[in-house]
Protein backbone atom coordinates (compact mmCIF):
# COMPACT_ATOMS: atom_id res chain seq x y z
CA UNK A 1 0.00 0.00 0.00
CA UNK A 2 1.37 3.35 -1.14
CA UNK A 3 1.62 6.15 1.66
CA UNK A 4 -1.75 7.56 2.42
CA UNK A 5 -2.77 11.23 2.52
CA UNK A 6 -5.87 12.94 3.36
CA UNK A 7 -8.28 13.39 0.41
CA UNK A 8 -8.72 15.49 -1.34
CA UNK A 9 -4.77 15.67 -1.44
CA UNK A 10 -3.47 19.30 -0.43
CA UNK A 11 -0.20 20.40 -2.18
CA UNK A 12 1.59 20.62 1.21
CA UNK A 13 0.33 17.37 2.19
CA UNK A 14 1.47 16.05 -0.82
CA UNK A 15 5.17 17.94 -0.73
CA UNK A 16 5.44 16.17 3.16
CA UNK A 17 4.50 12.64 2.08
CA UNK A 18 7.08 13.05 -1.24
CA UNK A 19 9.93 14.73 0.96
CA UNK A 20 9.91 11.61 3.07
CA UNK A 21 9.40 9.01 0.65
CA UNK A 22 12.29 10.32 -1.63
CA UNK A 23 14.65 10.48 1.68
CA UNK A 24 14.70 14.23 2.54
CA UNK A 25 12.57 13.87 5.82
CA UNK A 26 14.74 15.52 8.85
CA UNK A 27 14.30 11.87 10.03
CA UNK A 28 16.31 10.06 7.17
CA UNK A 29 18.51 12.45 5.82
CA UNK A 30 21.66 12.47 8.09
CA UNK A 31 21.20 8.98 9.82
CA UNK A 32 24.07 8.70 12.03
CA UNK A 33 27.23 6.88 11.16
CA UNK A 34 27.26 3.44 11.96
CA UNK A 35 30.05 2.78 14.72
CA UNK A 36 33.07 0.28 13.91
CA UNK A 37 31.47 -1.98 16.85
CA UNK A 38 27.99 -1.61 14.89
CA UNK A 39 29.67 -3.32 11.90
CA UNK A 40 31.62 -5.58 13.09
CA UNK A 41 28.90 -7.24 14.94
CA UNK A 42 27.64 -7.34 10.90
CA UNK A 43 29.37 -10.07 10.28
CA UNK A 44 28.38 -13.40 9.48
CA UNK A 45 25.18 -13.05 10.17
CA UNK A 46 22.69 -14.98 7.50
CA UNK A 47 19.81 -12.97 6.44
CA UNK A 48 16.86 -13.10 4.38
CA UNK A 49 15.57 -10.67 1.38
CA UNK A 50 12.46 -10.38 0.48
CA UNK A 51 12.24 -8.30 -2.27
CA UNK A 52 10.85 -8.95 -5.93
CA UNK A 53 12.38 -5.96 -7.84
CA UNK A 54 16.09 -6.96 -9.14
CA UNK A 55 17.51 -3.70 -8.79
CA UNK A 56 16.91 -3.44 -5.49
CA UNK A 57 17.80 -6.98 -5.11
CA UNK A 58 20.88 -6.08 -6.30
CA UNK A 59 21.73 -2.58 -4.18
CA UNK A 60 20.77 -4.01 -0.80
CA UNK A 61 22.89 -7.56 -1.51
CA UNK A 62 25.98 -5.76 -2.13
CA UNK A 63 25.43 -3.54 0.76
CA UNK A 64 25.14 -6.64 2.90
CA UNK A 65 27.51 -8.61 1.97
CA UNK A 66 30.15 -5.63 1.93
CA UNK A 67 29.90 -5.94 5.50
CA UNK A 68 30.25 -9.78 6.01
CA UNK A 69 26.82 -10.79 5.79
CA UNK A 70 25.14 -14.02 4.06
CA UNK A 71 22.16 -13.21 2.06
CA UNK A 72 19.66 -15.25 0.52
CA UNK A 73 17.03 -13.56 -1.78
CA UNK A 74 13.24 -14.54 -1.83
CA UNK A 75 11.53 -12.86 -4.92
CA UNK A 76 7.74 -13.44 -3.13
CA UNK A 77 6.16 -14.31 -0.43
CA UNK A 78 5.69 -17.90 -0.95
CA UNK A 79 9.11 -18.32 -1.91
CA UNK A 80 10.19 -16.84 1.60
CA UNK A 81 7.75 -19.39 4.28
CA UNK A 82 9.25 -21.47 2.11
CA UNK A 83 12.52 -20.68 2.91
CA UNK A 84 12.22 -19.96 6.62
CA UNK A 85 10.95 -23.34 6.81
CA UNK A 86 14.41 -24.99 5.04
CA UNK A 87 17.01 -22.82 6.69
CA UNK A 88 18.43 -20.86 9.45
CA UNK A 89 18.05 -16.93 8.98
CA UNK A 90 19.35 -14.00 11.75
CA UNK A 91 16.93 -11.62 10.63
CA UNK A 92 14.61 -10.85 7.75
CA UNK A 93 14.20 -7.83 5.46
CA UNK A 94 10.62 -7.87 4.25
CA UNK A 95 9.27 -5.96 1.25
CA UNK A 96 5.75 -5.12 1.62
CA UNK A 97 4.50 -4.91 -2.36
CA UNK A 98 5.65 -8.45 -3.27
CA UNK A 99 3.91 -10.55 -5.38
CA UNK A 100 1.36 -13.88 -4.66
CA UNK A 101 1.68 -12.92 -0.82
CA UNK A 102 2.22 -9.35 0.29
CA UNK A 103 4.69 -8.77 3.23
CA UNK A 104 2.12 -8.43 6.09
CA UNK A 105 0.63 -11.78 5.56
CA UNK A 106 3.90 -13.42 4.93
CA UNK A 107 5.08 -12.67 8.17
CA UNK A 108 1.59 -13.48 9.71
CA UNK A 109 2.36 -16.92 8.21
CA UNK A 110 6.25 -17.26 9.34
CA UNK A 111 4.94 -15.71 12.58
CA UNK A 112 3.12 -19.39 13.25
CA UNK A 113 6.59 -20.63 13.35
CA UNK A 114 8.74 -17.91 15.26
CA UNK A 115 8.30 -15.91 17.67
CA UNK A 116 9.57 -11.84 17.00
CA UNK A 117 12.37 -12.59 19.39
CA UNK A 118 13.23 -15.91 17.97
CA UNK A 119 13.14 -14.04 13.79
CA UNK A 120 13.23 -10.62 13.64
CA UNK A 121 11.04 -8.99 10.54
CA UNK A 122 12.04 -5.75 9.58
CA UNK A 123 9.61 -4.07 7.40
CA UNK A 124 10.99 -2.30 4.15
CA UNK A 125 8.58 0.21 2.06
CA UNK A 126 7.70 3.93 1.34
CA UNK A 127 4.92 3.90 3.61
CA UNK A 128 6.38 5.80 6.47
CA UNK A 129 3.34 7.07 7.93
CA UNK A 130 1.77 6.27 11.76
CA UNK A 131 -0.77 3.85 10.60
CA UNK A 132 1.16 1.92 7.69
CA UNK A 133 3.67 1.46 10.53
CA UNK A 134 0.93 0.43 12.66
CA UNK A 135 0.36 -2.04 10.27
CA UNK A 136 3.35 -3.34 10.47
CA UNK A 137 3.54 -4.16 13.81
CA UNK A 138 0.28 -5.55 14.05
CA UNK A 139 0.87 -8.49 11.32
CA UNK A 140 4.08 -8.99 13.66
CA UNK A 141 7.12 -7.29 12.22
CA UNK A 142 9.94 -5.70 14.60
CA UNK A 143 10.43 -2.50 12.54
CA UNK A 144 10.28 -0.30 9.78
CA UNK A 145 13.20 0.59 7.17
CA UNK A 146 12.03 3.63 5.12
CA UNK A 147 12.60 3.44 1.09
CA UNK A 148 14.55 4.59 -0.47
CA UNK A 149 16.91 2.76 1.88
CA UNK A 150 20.51 4.76 3.23
CA UNK A 151 22.63 2.41 3.85
CA UNK A 152 24.12 3.57 7.49
CA UNK A 153 20.53 3.66 8.86
CA UNK A 154 19.89 0.06 7.31
CA UNK A 155 23.45 -1.20 9.41
CA UNK A 156 22.21 0.67 12.98
CA UNK A 157 18.82 -1.06 12.45
CA UNK A 158 20.25 -4.64 11.21
CA UNK A 159 22.46 -4.18 14.44
CA UNK A 160 20.01 -3.10 16.95
CA UNK A 161 17.59 -6.41 15.51
CA UNK A 162 20.00 -8.70 15.73
CA UNK A 163 19.62 -12.00 17.62
CA UNK A 164 21.18 -11.79 20.50
CA UNK A 165 22.59 -15.55 20.51
CA UNK A 166 26.28 -15.60 19.66
CA UNK A 167 26.98 -15.33 16.12
CA UNK A 168 30.72 -16.21 14.93
CA UNK A 169 32.65 -13.63 13.65
CA UNK A 170 35.78 -13.36 12.20
CA UNK A 171 38.31 -11.48 14.94
CA UNK A 172 39.46 -9.22 11.85
CA UNK A 173 38.84 -5.59 12.71
CA UNK A 174 36.08 -4.20 10.96
CA UNK A 175 36.76 -1.71 7.57
CA UNK A 176 36.14 1.98 8.00
CA UNK A 177 34.87 2.49 4.25
CA UNK A 178 35.18 6.23 3.52
CA UNK A 179 32.85 7.97 0.74
CA UNK A 180 34.94 9.33 -2.04
CA UNK A 181 33.82 12.00 -4.13
CA UNK A 182 32.30 11.58 -7.40
CA UNK A 183 35.33 11.18 -9.97
CA UNK A 184 35.82 14.38 -11.95
CA UNK A 185 34.66 13.05 -15.42
CA UNK A 186 31.05 12.49 -13.71
CA UNK A 187 28.56 15.48 -13.08
CA UNK A 188 26.64 16.07 -9.69
CA UNK A 189 23.72 15.79 -11.71
CA UNK A 190 22.16 14.88 -15.37
CA UNK A 191 18.16 15.45 -16.26
CA UNK A 192 16.39 13.21 -14.32
CA UNK A 193 19.27 11.61 -12.56
CA UNK A 194 20.34 12.70 -9.55
CA UNK A 195 23.93 11.29 -10.08
CA UNK A 196 25.98 12.33 -6.71
CA UNK A 197 23.13 11.56 -4.35
CA UNK A 198 22.17 7.83 -5.91
CA UNK A 199 26.66 6.94 -6.01
CA UNK A 200 26.53 8.45 -2.04
CA UNK A 201 23.78 5.78 -1.22
CA UNK A 202 26.16 2.68 -2.38
CA UNK A 203 29.07 3.67 -0.59
CA UNK A 204 30.66 6.03 -3.39
CA UNK A 205 30.52 2.81 -5.37
CA UNK A 206 30.43 4.36 -9.03
CA UNK A 207 31.13 1.12 -10.62
CA UNK A 208 28.82 -0.61 -9.13
CA UNK A 209 25.96 2.46 -9.47
CA UNK A 210 26.67 1.83 -13.65
CA UNK A 211 25.74 -1.75 -12.81
CA UNK A 212 22.74 -0.85 -10.90
CA UNK A 213 21.60 1.70 -13.84
CA UNK A 214 21.69 -0.96 -16.22
CA UNK A 215 19.20 -3.24 -14.46
CA UNK A 216 16.95 -0.40 -14.38
CA UNK A 217 17.23 0.13 -17.72
CA UNK A 218 16.84 -3.78 -18.96
CA UNK A 219 13.63 -4.10 -16.60
CA UNK A 220 11.92 -0.96 -17.52
CA UNK A 221 12.97 -1.34 -21.38
CA UNK A 222 8.88 -1.88 -22.27
CA UNK A 223 7.19 -0.51 -19.26
CA UNK A 224 5.17 1.58 -20.52
CA UNK A 225 3.70 -0.66 -23.19
CA UNK A 226 2.66 -3.28 -20.09
CA UNK A 227 1.35 -0.26 -18.31
CA UNK A 228 -1.05 0.75 -21.41
CA UNK A 229 -1.83 -3.20 -21.60
CA UNK A 230 -3.26 -3.44 -17.67
CA UNK A 231 -4.97 -0.10 -18.71
CA UNK A 232 -6.57 -1.64 -21.47
CA UNK A 233 -7.35 -5.12 -19.48
CA UNK A 234 -9.29 -2.58 -16.54
CA UNK A 235 -6.61 -4.23 -14.00
CA UNK A 236 -6.68 -0.93 -11.97
CA UNK A 237 -5.04 -3.42 -9.47
CA UNK A 238 -2.15 -4.66 -11.63
CA UNK A 239 -1.84 -0.92 -12.62
CA UNK A 240 -0.99 0.60 -9.27
CA UNK A 241 1.28 -2.29 -8.81
CA UNK A 242 3.45 -1.75 -11.52
CA UNK A 243 3.67 2.24 -10.75
CA UNK A 244 4.80 1.34 -7.29
CA UNK A 245 7.37 -1.07 -8.24
CA UNK A 246 8.81 1.54 -10.71
CA UNK A 247 8.60 4.06 -8.22
CA UNK A 248 11.18 1.82 -6.24
CA UNK A 249 13.34 1.21 -8.67
CA UNK A 250 13.22 4.78 -9.75
CA UNK A 251 14.23 6.60 -5.89
CA UNK A 252 16.72 3.33 -5.76
CA UNK A 253 19.17 5.09 -8.41
CA UNK A 254 17.82 8.89 -7.48
CA UNK A 255 15.94 9.27 -10.30
CA UNK A 256 13.86 11.40 -8.19
CA UNK A 257 12.02 13.63 -10.59
CA UNK A 258 10.14 10.17 -12.37
CA UNK A 259 9.63 8.65 -8.69
CA UNK A 260 7.93 12.15 -7.56
CA UNK A 261 5.88 11.51 -10.67
CA UNK A 262 4.88 7.67 -10.16
CA UNK A 263 4.05 8.54 -6.87
CA UNK A 264 1.93 10.91 -7.48
CA UNK A 265 -0.09 8.77 -9.97
CA UNK A 266 -0.19 5.95 -7.61
CA UNK A 267 -1.82 8.42 -4.84
CA UNK A 268 -4.18 9.22 -7.31
CA UNK A 269 -5.15 5.73 -7.94
CA UNK A 270 -5.71 5.05 -4.43
CA UNK A 271 -7.71 7.99 -4.13
CA UNK A 272 -10.44 6.34 -6.12
CA UNK A 273 -12.00 2.97 -6.98
CA UNK A 274 -11.64 4.20 -10.60
CA UNK A 275 -10.42 6.60 -12.50
CA UNK A 276 -11.19 8.47 -16.37
CA UNK A 277 -9.08 6.33 -18.68
CA UNK A 278 -7.89 9.55 -20.48
CA UNK A 279 -6.60 10.75 -17.23
CA UNK A 280 -4.73 7.69 -16.46
CA UNK A 281 -3.01 8.19 -20.23
CA UNK A 282 -2.36 11.97 -19.88
CA UNK A 283 -0.22 10.89 -16.16
CA UNK A 284 1.17 7.85 -18.04
CA UNK A 285 2.38 9.99 -20.83
CA UNK A 286 4.20 12.08 -18.43
CA UNK A 287 5.80 9.20 -16.86
CA UNK A 288 7.03 8.07 -19.85
CA UNK A 289 8.62 11.38 -20.76
CA UNK A 290 10.75 11.20 -17.41
CA UNK A 291 11.70 7.69 -18.31
CA UNK A 292 12.84 8.37 -21.48
CA UNK A 293 14.80 11.24 -19.79
CA UNK A 294 16.13 9.06 -17.45
CA UNK A 295 17.18 6.35 -19.75
CA UNK A 296 18.91 8.98 -21.73
CA UNK A 297 21.17 9.95 -18.36
CA UNK A 298 21.90 6.56 -18.05
CA UNK A 299 23.33 6.03 -21.43
CA UNK A 300 24.83 9.92 -21.15
CA UNK A 301 26.25 8.53 -18.08
CA UNK A 302 27.94 5.30 -19.50
CA UNK A 303 29.63 7.55 -22.09
CA UNK A 304 31.08 9.53 -19.58
CA UNK A 305 32.28 6.86 -18.00
CA UNK A 306 33.82 4.82 -21.09
CA UNK A 307 35.74 8.15 -22.35
CA UNK A 308 37.31 8.32 -19.01
CA UNK A 309 38.64 5.10 -19.03
CA UNK A 310 39.28 4.76 -22.41
CA UNK A 311 38.85 2.20 -24.73
CA UNK A 312 41.13 -0.68 -24.41
CA UNK A 313 42.27 -3.07 -27.40
CA UNK A 314 40.17 -6.00 -25.56
CA UNK A 315 36.64 -3.42 -26.42
CA UNK A 316 37.31 -2.56 -29.37
CA UNK A 317 37.40 -6.50 -30.70
CA UNK A 318 37.34 -7.07 -34.40
CA UNK A 319 34.35 -9.11 -35.34
CA UNK A 320 36.42 -12.25 -35.98
CA UNK A 321 38.50 -11.85 -32.20
CA UNK A 322 35.14 -11.62 -30.69
CA UNK A 323 33.56 -14.69 -32.63
CA UNK A 324 36.82 -16.44 -30.65
CA UNK A 325 36.55 -14.73 -27.63
CA UNK A 326 32.68 -15.67 -27.59
CA UNK A 327 33.26 -19.39 -28.25
CA UNK A 328 36.21 -19.23 -25.14
CA UNK A 329 33.13 -18.49 -23.02
CA UNK A 330 31.14 -20.41 -23.99
CA UNK A 331 33.69 -23.80 -23.18
CA UNK A 332 33.88 -22.03 -19.86
CA UNK A 333 30.29 -21.43 -19.08
CA UNK A 334 30.08 -25.24 -20.79
CA UNK A 335 32.69 -26.70 -18.04
CA UNK A 336 31.30 -24.18 -14.77
CA UNK A 337 34.29 -22.33 -15.23
CA UNK A 338 34.71 -19.46 -12.26
CA UNK A 339 37.13 -17.51 -14.66
CA UNK A 340 33.71 -17.11 -16.85
CA UNK A 341 33.30 -13.86 -14.99
CA UNK A 342 36.38 -12.39 -16.06
CA UNK A 343 36.76 -13.60 -19.43
CA UNK A 344 33.07 -11.63 -19.70
CA UNK A 345 34.13 -8.58 -18.64
CA UNK A 346 36.62 -8.24 -20.92
CA UNK A 347 33.84 -8.60 -23.83
CA UNK A 348 31.25 -6.76 -22.04
CA UNK A 349 31.80 -3.58 -23.73
CA UNK A 350 32.30 -5.00 -27.56
CA UNK A 351 29.20 -6.73 -27.06
CA UNK A 352 27.47 -3.24 -26.18
CA UNK A 353 28.44 -1.97 -28.53
CA UNK A 354 27.08 -4.32 -31.35
CA UNK A 355 24.25 -5.22 -29.84
CA UNK A 356 21.13 -3.65 -27.76
CA UNK A 357 22.32 -3.07 -24.54
CA UNK A 358 19.05 -4.94 -23.04
CA UNK A 359 20.08 -7.98 -24.45
CA UNK A 360 23.58 -8.07 -22.71
CA UNK A 361 22.30 -7.33 -19.65
CA UNK A 362 20.39 -10.01 -19.38
CA UNK A 363 23.56 -12.14 -20.16
CA UNK A 364 25.30 -10.01 -17.56
CA UNK A 365 22.88 -10.90 -14.99
CA UNK A 366 23.07 -14.66 -15.63
CA UNK A 367 26.66 -14.54 -15.50
CA UNK A 368 26.90 -12.70 -12.13
CA UNK A 369 24.14 -15.37 -10.19
CA UNK A 370 26.38 -17.94 -11.67
CA UNK A 371 23.48 -19.15 -13.39
CA UNK A 372 26.02 -20.14 -16.36
CA UNK A 373 22.86 -22.49 -17.85
CA UNK A 374 20.94 -19.92 -18.64
CA UNK A 375 24.32 -18.20 -19.94
CA UNK A 376 24.72 -20.60 -22.40
CA UNK A 377 21.33 -20.59 -23.75
CA UNK A 378 21.56 -16.20 -23.95
CA UNK A 379 24.96 -16.55 -25.58
CA UNK A 380 23.89 -18.86 -28.40
CA UNK A 381 20.99 -16.01 -29.11
CA UNK A 382 23.68 -13.66 -29.17
CA UNK A 383 25.79 -15.50 -31.34
CA UNK A 384 23.25 -16.11 -34.06
CA UNK A 385 22.59 -12.45 -33.83
CA UNK A 386 26.12 -11.26 -34.74
CA UNK A 387 26.50 -13.25 -37.21
CA UNK A 388 22.81 -12.52 -39.25
CA UNK A 389 22.97 -10.58 -41.90
CA UNK A 390 22.93 -6.60 -41.64
CA UNK A 391 19.41 -5.12 -43.15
Amino acid sequence: MPPTTTRPLQPSTLLTTLNRWLGRDKRTTTPLEPQAAEIASLQGMHILLVEDDRASQLMAREVLKNVGIEVTVANNGQEAIDLTTENHFDLILMDIQIPRIDGYETTRQIRKHFLATELPILAMSANILPEDEKRAEDAGMNGYIPKPIHINALYQEISAWKRQAPIETTNKPATEKKVEPLSSDWPESLPGLEVSEGVHRIMGNQAFYLKILDHFNHDNQNFIQTLIDTLNKDDLPALKQQIHTLKGSAANISANALAAEALQLEQQISASSEMDKSTLRAAMRAIEARLDEVQRAIQQLKSLDHAAHGSSPQTILPDHELQGAIEKLNQLLQTFDMSAQTHYQQIQHALEQRLNPATVTLLSYDIEKLDFSSAQQRLATIKAQLMAPEG
